[in-house]
C-alpha cells in the first residue's frame, strides 16, 4: 500500500505544473519524504477548486464522523482506498461523485519481501518529474472546538509489471495519473468508464526504481532529508523494471 511518498519541488514549480495558485504557500514544507500515519498536511487540488493547490491532511476522515476520538481511529485506516471497493465502502462511497482529488507527488517508496530480508525502492515517473495520485477528499467540523479538517485518501489499483516485483506481499500501487487522466479525474462528472482507464493508464507508464536505505522507515530519525532518496548498491540479483 502507499504510505510514504515525497514532494519535493518549490512552489513555483508545481505552480507551473498544475496551472494553479498555492493557498497557503507560506506554510507548505517541501518533502522529501513523508510517511501517512504522520498525518501532515500536504498540497492536493480538488475538482471543486482546480485551479488552487490546497493543504489537506492525510487520513482521510468522513463528514459523517461523530467524535474526535472516533476521527483518529478512522484516519489511521483510510490512508489508502481500493478502487474494487470505493462504491462500497461507507467512507468513500458518496465521495467518488463529487468529492476526488488529486495529490501532487515527484516520488514514492515501497518494500520488497526477499525471504527473511526486505529491499527499499524509491520510484519515480519516467515521463515527468512532477506527476500526482487520484484521491478523494472531505472536510469534517469538530463538534466540540468547531476545527475544521480538510483530509484525503490516496487510491489504490492492483500492481503493474514493475510494481508487483516490488510490492511482491500484497502487490498493490498508488493510483498514478499523468496529465491526460489528472484532468479526467478532476473534471465535474466521472464515469466506472473513465476510472477504468485512468486504471489503464496508471497500469501502461513507466517507472524508475531505485534501491535506497530504509532510513525513510526510521522514527526517530529526521526522515525529511534528500538522503532518503539517494540510491544505494544493488545485489546480483535484481527485480524486474528500470533503474535509475
Amino acid at each position: 500500500m502507499c504510505y510514504h511518498y515525497s514532494i519535493s519541488k518549490q512552489v513555483q514549480r508545481l505552480e507551473m505544473r498544475f496551472g494553479a495558485i498555492y493557498e497557503a504557500s507560506q506554510d507548505f514544507i517541501p518533502k522529501f519524504h513523508t510517511n501517512g500515519f504522520r498525518f501532515e498536511l500536504l498540497p492536493v487540488i480538488t475538482a471543486a477548486n482546480p485551479l488552487k493547490i490546497s493543504l489537506f491532511q492525510w487520513g482521510l476522515i468522513p463528514e459523517w464522523t461523530g467524535n474526535y476520538k472516533k476521527a483518529t481511529e478512522i484516519r489511521m485506516q483510510t490512508l489508502n482506498a481500493r478502487v474494487e471497493t470505493l462504491h462500497e465502502k461507507a467512507s468513500y462511497k458518496n465521495l467518488i461523485e463529487h468529492k476526488r482529488c488529486i495529490i501532487l507527488a515527484d516520488g514514492f517508496f515501497e518494500t520488497q519481501h526477499e525471504g527473511k530480508n526486505k529491499n527499499h525502492f524509491y520510484i519515480r515517473c519516467i515521463d515527468s518529474d512532477i506527476f500526482c495520485f487520484a484521491g478523494l477528499y472531505d472536510v469534517w467540523q469538530q463538534k466540540d472546538n468547531q476545527q475544521v479538517w480538510r483530509t484525503f485518501t490516496i487510491i489504490t489499483i492492483p500492481a503493474n509489471e514493475t510494481m508487483a516485483a516490488i510490492h511482491n506481499t500484497k502487490q498493490r500501487m498508488p493510483l498514478i495519473l499523468n496529465n491526460e487522466s489528472e484532468n479526467v479525474w478532476l473534471k465535474e462528472s466521472l464515469s466506472m468508464n473513465d476510472i477504468n482507464n485512468c486504471v489503464q493508464i496508471a497500469h501502461g507508464l513507466e517507472l524508475e526504481t531505485c534501491r535506497v536505505s530504509n532510513l525513510y522507515l526510521s522514527k526517530d530519525k529526521d526522515t525529511n532529508t534528500a538522503m532518503v532518496q539517494e540510491r544505494i548498491e544493488l545485489p546480483t540479483q535484481l527485480i524486474q523494471g528500470s533503474l535509475f
